[in-house]
């Protein structure tokens, strides 16, 4: 028999201890940031890989023909993510950025990249440390997260 998803003293759940004691968040409410709450999955990359999919292609809801962008409009999206990343003095972050851009499409990343004159740049981040994040792209081989930014694009 399985047990209800609610809770019930009947059955009570067990729940995990917490990483982070709330005492210890609750006085940090306003002004910091707990670090190293959460993971990257790949599952992290499914909704924006939608919108872009939903971007390219027309659908049809509710009798209304949905066009987020047009082929210009998703063209001047990668130019406007392109003149944005050009800013950066930093070329290694620019191709991480490619890598993160290619798990949500290869078509925008490669898109930005021509753009931005970058030839090659890593399109399995899995071994990549994230700020503030833990790289879960490889269950098996977690990357715990970095206390410092990867990424300055100014």
């Amino acid at each position: 028999m399985q047990r209800p998803n609610y809770l019930s003293s009947l059955d009570p759940i067990k729940f995990a201890n917490r990483a982070t004691p709330i005492s210890s968040q609750s006085s940090h409410f306003d002004s910091t940031v707990t670090p190293f709450l959460s993971g990257i999955r790949i599952e992290d990359f499914n909704q924006p890989r939608k919108l872009w999919e939903k971007v390219r292609h027309c659908s049809r809801v509710a009798r209304l023909t949905l066009q987020v962008f047009s082929a210009e409009g998703r063209e001047r999206a990668i130019k406007n993510i392109a003149d944005y990343m050009a800013t950066s003095r930093h070329p290694e972050s620019i191709k991480q950025m490619l890598g993160i851009f290619s798990y949500v499409s290869t078509e925008l990343s490669d898109g930005i990249a021509k753009r931005l004159n970058v030839k090659d740049y890593p399109k399995d981040l899995s071994k990549v440390a994230f700020l503030g994040s833990h790289n879960l792209l490889d269950l098996k081989n977690p990357v715990k997260a970095r206390p410092r930014a990867f990424l300055t694009l100014r």
